[in-house]
């Protein structure tokens, strides 16, 4: 059975994170911290699902090789474009195959260069064979960018191989198969044709954005009154967690950081929970939302007191 990284962190916080001193306006409940720079697009899948077709058709000219024979591209190939006036990066990255399916070591170096292409990419867009439908490897890839927490678009491509009375179903297919990552939107298109490819960059620009999401402090708090009192989490060993204030320290992806007591006790579920909370309330489109639980002060070891434990010379 399949079960590829949720959306949320799953790890108690042990290392101190950096908290940001900057704030939304006043009367803004979150604001997008982005400076509208380029925006790095890696355009990752399995091999032959059409990624070469699909950033020659984003570019408007035939630039990387086309050939449905699987592997062909090896390498990752940056190539910069602009569509109403902002600019992008397109990464074409080798497609990813099946550990068990990578024979030569050209294979492996391709599988290598996609992920280092993902770490430097902010969007990926994860493009699945519409003529054959969403696989286990589909899952693994989208695995692969939620947990680097990159912001994700799910393509479905070759669109012209659906029957048009199949569209739908096409879609709510994907959407079962893949529900850990609920929050990426999807576009169906045809590189082939060009049908619907003028949705993609947009979409990918709007989970840009909503990356950059701060949530205002004030806000921030008025949520987490309202969420705990209407669930709490769950009792663990006897105990209840208590959760005591909530922090957002990070964006890229948006992180939140909630104190409590019992921290390491609280259900993944309990997460969930929260991450839709977050999302039902400020939105997020397209991004994974990091959650994160540390212990409150009064859980923490006390610090040993001067001189003691010193040896006696």
């Amino acid at each position: 059975r399949l079960n590829p990284p949720l959306e949320t962190a799953a790890e108690t916080l042990d290392a101190p994170i950096p908290v940001s001193d900057v704030e939304p306006a006043a009367g803004q409940p979150s604001a997008v911290e982005w400076d509208g720079k380029v925006v790095r697009v890696a355009v990752i899948g399995r091999p032959n699902v059409g990624k070469s077709s699909m950033v020659n058709r984003l570019l408007g000219e035939k630039r990387l090789v086309e050939s449905p024979v699987a592997g062909t591209t090896r390498d990752a190939i940056d190539t910069s474009v602009t569509v109403d006036n902002q600019d992008y990066v397109l990464i074409d990255t080798a497609g990813i195959r099946r550990k068990f399916s990578i024979a030569e070591r050209l294979e492996r170096f391709a599988v290598m260069v996609a992920v280092r292409s993902l770490d430097r990419a902010d969007i990926a867009l994860v493009v699945l064979d519409g003529g054959e439908g969403p696989s286990d490897q589909d899952a693994r890839i989208l695995g692969l960018a939620a947990e680097r927490g990159k912001g994700i678009v799910l393509v479905i491509n070759k669109s012209d191989l659906i029957k048009e009375d199949k569209r739908k179903d096409s879609k709510e297919r994907v959407r079962w198969r893949f529900p850990f990552v609920p929050f990426a939107p999807l576009v169906v298109v045809s590189a082939k044709t060009g049908r619907g490819m003028e949705h993609v960059l947009p979409t990918a620009l709007t989970v840009q954005r909503e990356r950059h999401r701060r949530v205002a402090t004030g806000e921030l708090n008025r949520f987490f009154a309202e969420v705990v009192e209407r669930h709490p989490p769950p009792i663990a060993g006897g105990k209840r967690p208590r959760l005591y204030f909530v922090t957002q320290p990070m964006i890229r992806p948006p992180t939140f950081v909630f104190a409590a007591s019992h921290s390491s006790e609280i259900p993944e579920s309990y997460r969930r929970y929260l991450a839709n909370a977050l999302r039902d309330r400020f939105g997020f489109e397209g991004t994974p939302i990091w959650v994160k639980f540390r212990p409150h002060r009064k859980e923490l070891p006390k610090t040993v007191k001067r001189g003691q434990g010193k040896k006696k010379r």
